[in-house]
């Protein structure tokens, strides 16, 4: 009898110590997803077709629908094309004196792109290269791409992208006017659907009433980026998806374009803070158990991360041996238990 209880115990604790549900970290209980457009990892070539002076020129919060066309090559050699309608979007990035090249956004209607790689998707986030004729901003774009990729590595608790190489033509005229490299954001509402939830705007919320597991992998992987611009409290770079009354909200993190690790021109003030030392690991302090386990997660996943830099043909080696050296950081410090608790428990939040 004395032996049942105990084992009861050690059940009993191990439900307390590692909750149901954490092993979702692990990816076996969400849906793959259906969008073909995330089916694979190659690089797709775009071209979009539009007036691009009016395009770049509308600044406004509340700018308007400008329309085009977007042609891409399939797997056969062959090209699909249909009409799009483009939007400039984002905020401080949409400001000239910031950007001469806005981040989009790329609307279609279902009926038009049924039976091609859009198949299912009506709007769609492009992330773009800020300023044109500059390679340093191209470089950029690849390495916020493979920040994402890490990130669907650690979890499927984060949107998918897509890389493209687009050519940008004057409709006007039909000249080229520019050729960069750009990626395609998973909308949310699908990446919610996938993880067999829906997205939810609930701003204020504390941490703690969050899935401790991904909340703590957020933490956890925005440290390894060198990221401080999010915060769950006010959906800063953060959003909530909820699976129903029983699971706990799960935090998605994206736009890491002012992450350390990019340090992109304009993140200066930014780049000062992290140098002044105020990097700092957000996770929850009363729950070192959880962070325990996600480091083990993190330690399992920890040469795919390496993997997926080594096989990106599109990022020069200086960023590669950036990311890489980085990644030797993070894990060093990972497999140090004194410095998890000098660094990491340290500086927690309450």
């Amino acid at each position: 009898m004395y032996v049942i209880r105990q084992g009861l115990l050690v059940v009993l604790l191990f439900i307390l110590v590692f909750p149901v549900g954490s092993q979702e970290i692990f990816g076996e209980r969400f849906h793959p997803g259906n969008r073909p457009l995330f089916a694979s990892d190659d690089m797709i070539e775009l071209d979009i077709r539009c007036d691009l002076h009016e395009l770049l020129n509308d600044r406004e919060e509340e700018g308007g629908r400008h329309p085009g066309m977007l042609r891409y090559n399939t797997s056969s050699g062959d090209c699909d094309s249909f009409p799009v309608v483009l939007e400039t979007r984002g905020h401080f990035r949409r400001k000239p004196e910031n950007c001469d090249f806005p981040p989009l956004m790329i609307r279609m209607e279902k009926e038009e792109v049924a039976g091609t790689l859009f198949t299912g998707q009506d709007r769609l986030k492009l992330v773009t290269h800020c300023r044109t004729h500059q390679e340093l901003f191209e470089s950029l774009v690849i390495k916020e791409y493979l920040i994402y990729r890490w990130y669907n590595a650690l979890t499927p608790c984060s949107y998918r992208v897509r890389l493209a190489r687009i050519r940008y033509f004057d409709r006007q005229g039909g000249e080229l006017y520019t050729e960069n490299n750009g990626f395609i954001l998973e909308r949310t509402r699908d990446m919610a659907a996938r993880l067999g939830g829906e997205p939810v705007d609930f701003a204020g919320i504390h941490p703690l009433r969050l899935s401790h597991q991904h909340y703590t992998l957020l933490a956890l992987f925005e440290y390894l980026i060198v990221n401080n611009d999010w915060a769950v409290e006010v959906l800063h770079n953060v959003k909530l998806v909820s699976r129903g009354a029983d699971y706990p909200l799960i935090p998605v993190g994206y736009d890491f374009d002012w992450s350390g690790l990019i340090d992109a021109p304009y993140r200066e003030n930014s780049s000062q803070e992290m140098e002044a030392g105020e990097l700092m690991y957000k996770g929850l302090c009363g729950e070192k158990d959880v962070l325990w386990q996600v480091i083990g997660h993190c330690l399992d996943r920890k040469e795919e991360l390496y993997r997926l830099v080594e096989q990106c043909g599109h990022i020069s080696p200086e960023d590669a041996v950036q990311m890489t050296e980085r990644l030797d950081e993070f894990f060093t410090l990972l497999s140090s238990r004194r410095q998890v608790r000098r660094i990491l428990i340290r500086s927690c939040l309450e």
